[in-house]
């Protein structure tokens, strides 16, 4: 309850360095936010039926399915890796189906692959078809996994809110209040 007090008396004062601190988290919290899918692809591959794909170390990675907007190219896809000593990886579907979106674009998570050695692997589209008209906007993207980090970055981008919310509504409060120390 004390440093309740103390920020009442100093408020107008701790205003500025509150509201310096929660504008500077949420810059940095949403650059990092932004920046997670650059930081974390492993590679990007064209719309093909069949295709090698080298995976620098073992571990999880996701594939994820990029298109244009209310693309449609994608359903009823099926998709393993093979790797280069017949062992068969059929994938299990992501538990939290991440996402992003743009004006044109669209990202989803689709299948999550446990690698267990690295090397050379291939990937098999199964349900491609033939190829059709705007294949070329489709991409299949293999990434690290980082819904933990989008987790900080939004607990961080909240916390910036807070404070620099905070900071303006007792900047104000305490303003009206006559600038008393």
């Amino acid at each position: 309850m004390d440093i309740l007090i103390f920020f009442f008396k100093y408020g107008l004062w701790l205003s500025w360095p509150v509201f310096a601190l929660g504008v500077f988290l949420l810059w940095f919290f949403i650059v990092t936010a932004v920046r997670l899918g650059v930081r974390n692809r492993i590679c990007s591959l064209p719309l093909e039926a069949e295709q090698s794909v080298e995976f620098a170390g073992a571990g999880q990675v996701i594939l994820w399915l990029e298109g244009p907007l209310l693309t449609s190219r994608f359903g009823g896809l099926s998709f393993e890796l093979t790797g280069s000593d017949g062992l068969l990886l059929k994938g299990r579907m992501a538990l939290f189906r991440q996402g992003s979106s743009g004006f044109s674009k669209v990202r989803i998570a689709d299948r999550v692959f446990t690698i267990p050695y690295p090397g050379k692997y291939v990937l098999h589209v199964k349900g491609l078809g033939t190829p059709k008209a705007g294949d070329e906007k489709h991409q299949i993207i293999f990434m690290r996994p980082y819904l933990f980090q989008t987790i900080g970055c939004i607990l961080g981008i909240i916390l910036g809110a807070f404070l620099t919310i905070g900071s303006i509504v007792n900047f104000f409060l305490r303003l009206s209040q006559g600038s008393g120390a």
